[in-house]
């Protein structure tokens, strides 16, 4: 059994495999002839930075992005300068920083910037320390400057300004259909992740029985879309309660009542007051002692309490004193006297 030996001269790229003579020293045998095969793939660049940068993603804080640097070249890098930049700007960066590279090795950072409003895309770079006037460290200059630039779109659901505006609209139009955001509701299907053309289509033809909205415009559209993409870009603000007034209520007037006069109470004639000087001016000539007109005496208080209202009838009647009747007054002082209890 011959044992064959293959040589393999490299010429540059060019692999050259050759069948070797015999290890005892004999001529290969089957004629000699080779194979030679090519390599496309040139060497590695000393220096090559790459650079990808992510969609923002709106939370709280601003614009999340994801932020990939690697280095492909043979050489270390030091003082690799990093910034992104909007395209309503681009000439001053959002964000901007260093960073040290082994050969092979890549980093990664979730950043979050302030994209100004209105921006269509965002712009990252990546730049070898020892560009000119561009880095901080040392290095060489970047030989793929191809990869040394990353852009993408900023989705409209990040631009907070435009996401009010859509909000108010999709609120007021569209929101009783297919929900508060756009992800369904009990007539509608979800339309949150349409674009701002389907969104135009729809409402300028009223597709599937739903309403037209001719005047909607593209901006509108787009603004709509910002607001479906992303609900939580529009802040919420409670409603104002106004303050409660309490009805005022009157202050109760106690109805006023008219203070009470007591009535003037007059003492009640007495015999030794009035009535014995009635009797006597006018009774007496005739009604005392023992010969008493009629018997009827009314000269003592005695014989008048015995005879009162046999004179009270005289009196009111006309017919005593003989010389004529008595005045009212005096009549109601004897009358008043009987009522009083005859004192």
């Amino acid at each position: 059994m011959r044992l064959i030996l293959t040589t393999v001269l490299a010429l540059g790229t060019l692999a050259l495999v050759v069948p070797s003579a015999r290890a005892d020293g004999g001529e290969n045998e089957g004629g000699g002839g080779g194979s030679v095969t090519t390599s496309t793939r040139g060497p590695r660049a000393l220096h090559d930075v790459s650079v990808t940068v992510s969609r923002p993603k709106a939370t709280p804080a601003g614009m999340r992005v994801r932020l990939k640097v690697a280095n492909k070249g043979r050489s270390a890098e030091s003082g690799v300068a990093l910034a992104i930049f909007s395209d309503m700007d681009p000439t001053t960066p959002i964000w901007e920083g260093t960073t040290s590279l082994r050969r092979g090795q890549h980093k990664d950072w979730s950043l979050v910037v302030t994209v100004p409003e209105g921006s269509g895309q965002i712009t990252a770079t990546a730049t070898c320390g020892g560009d000119a006037g561009t880095g901080t460290g040392t290095g060489g200059t970047d030989e793929n400057p191809s990869n040394n630039t990353d852009t993408s779109p900023v989705d409209p659901g990040t631009n907070g300004s435009a996401a009010s505006a859509g909000a108010d609209m999709f609120l007021s139009m569209c929101a009783g259909c297919h929900g508060s955001t756009g992800s369904g509701g009990t007539v509608r299907e979800s339309i949150a992740r349409e674009s701002a053309g389907d969104i135009l289509e729809a409402v300028r033809e009223g597709e599937d029985g739903m309403p037209r909205f001719p005047g909607i415009t593209l901006q509108n559209a787009r603004d709509i879309a910002s607001y479906l993409r992303n609900p939580n870009a529009v802040p919420t603000t409670p409603p104002v309660t106004p303050p409660v007034t309490p009805p005022v209520t009157p202050p109760v007037t106690p109805p006023v009542t008219p203070p009470v006069t007591p009535p003037v109470v007059t003492p009640a004639p007495t015999y030794a007051g009035q009535v014995a000087a009635i009797m006597s001016a006018n009774c007496t000539s005739c009604h005392s002692g023992a010969g008493a007109s009629a018997k009827i005496r009314l000269d003592t208080l005695a014989t008048v309490r015995t005879n009162a209202l046999l004179a009270e009838a005289a009196m009111k009647a006309g017919r005593m004193p003989p010389r004529g009747p008595l005045s009212a007054g005096t009549v109601a002082t004897f009358s008043d006297w009987i009522k009083g209890g005859k004192k």
